[in-house]
């Protein structure tokens, strides 16, 4: 093989590229974050910073595999800042869909430690103790892999990074209060205040008088009540009654024609009357539980 065509086939292999493109966990792009590519097994390397869409794009790759390495510190950086640009999916879809729609690979759910061993150094006003304990650093990895093929833009989302509220005053690092394992009084934390509501005043609706039905003098409820018993059952306690005057009105006759007793008549006909009325209903009452 000639030296010139040596050259051509090797210069043929470095014919691939990539676009890698930053994103947090809502899609708003990692600008700034300083990146290494290393080839496997050559040591070339190819280096740079994440623009503003936080794209890396690096071509003349050979087709082994590559490692992307985040410098830790501008990761977290830009993982922890307070004014992230806007999402480059927009507002009315998913990161997911976007990433179909535009035909791009996506790789989700990453932290920060995967792309670095190293540690950052600030991370919102965590102690060193407590960026290393943290969820987004505990398991580090040297760097994200990258497999043949390439000539494809493809979407890495990492997990941003929010600043912690710790329930034990001793994860605070220096200067903390050493509580162990014990529950904590809220004191520890800050001014507490406890709020009780109270009962609510309902107007009381117990006071009305009961509606009267015809089934109310039976001990029936509305609910267990049958209109095809009811109004049988409500014209025999009409009957009843009438029947129940007549009596009564023809022995104030008869009481009326003695003079001697009419007092005394007239009063005990009055308690026949108010007497016999319930005994009535009494009967009725039989009647109608017998039906249900």
């Amino acid at each position: 093989m000639s030296q010139k065509t040596e050259s051509c086939i090797i210069c043929d292999n470095y014919r691939f590229w990539i676009d890698l493109q930053l994103v947090d966990d809502k899609g708003q792009p990692l600008i700034g974050v300083a990146y290494t590519l290393s080839e496997r097994g050559t040591g070339r390397t190819l280096a740079g910073s994440s623009d503003t869409q936080g794209l890396i794009h690096a071509e003349g790759m050979t087709a082994r595999p590559y490692t992307l390495t985040l410098e830790p510190q501008s990761l977290a950086d830009a993982l922890t800042t307070l004014s992230p640009p806007a999402a480059i999916q927009g507002k009315d879809k998913s990161l997911k869909d976007f990433c179909r729609e535009q035909g791009y690979q996506f790789s989700e759910n990453h932290r920060a430690g995967e792309f670095n061993e190293e540690l950052p150094e600030t991370v919102h006003r965590m102690t060193a103790g407590q960026i290393s304990r943290s969820a987004h650093y505990q398991q580090r990895d040297e760097g994200y892999p990258l497999w043949f093929p390439y000539n494809h833009h493809r979407v890495i989302a990492i997990k941003r990074i929010a600043e912690p509220v710790f329930a034990k005053s001793i994860l605070r690092g220096e200067g903390n209060t050493d509580a162990g394992e014990d529950v904590e009084i809220s004191n520890y934390f800050g001014s507490t205040a406890v709020y009780q509501m109270q009962p609510k005043v309902i107007p009381s609706e117990q006071a009305k008088p009961a509606e009267f039905t015809i089934a109310s003098l039976f001990g029936i409820s509305t609910a267990e009540a049958n209109p095809l018993i009811l109004i049988p059952l409500a014209v025999m306690l009409f009957e009843q009654m009438a029947i129940s005057g007549s009596a009564v009105q023809s022995q104030n006759t008869w009481q009326s024609s003695n003079d001697d007793f009419s007092n005394d008549l007239s009063s005990r006909t009055s308690h026949s009357h108010i007497a016999n009325t319930p005994s009535t209903l009494f009967v009725l009452h039989n009647k109608i539980r017998t039906l249900f």
